[in-house]
């Protein structure tokens, strides 16, 4: 075996580390809160990235939830937020 190949073990050691490391949760949150910018502001793309996040949930409003996909996962997270951080 060449000293170069990385085996699957050495690859989920790896994805470990970073994802244990709170540095890169904040980095990625950084990059995608960036990207979502970007996505907005680009002339054509925009629309259909807002439409993406307002898509209606089928049945969600007849069971009294968050109807949208963008409010359903800020319930979600804002749920999830104040269980783990309590």
């Amino acid at each position: 075996m060449s000293t170069h190949q990385i085996t699957q073990d050495q690859h989920i050691s790896i994805i470990r580390r970073i994802l244990s490391d709170s540095r890169s949760w904040g980095v990625l949150l950084l990059f995608c809160t960036i990207l979502s910018l970007i996505l907005t502001n680009i002339k054509g793309v925009g629309t259909y990235y807002n439409r993406f996040w307002e898509w209606t949930i089928p049945g969600f409003h007849d069971l009294h939830l968050p109807h949208t996909l963008l409010h359903f996962i800020n319930d979600a997270f804002v749920t999830l937020f104040f269980s783990c951080g309590s």
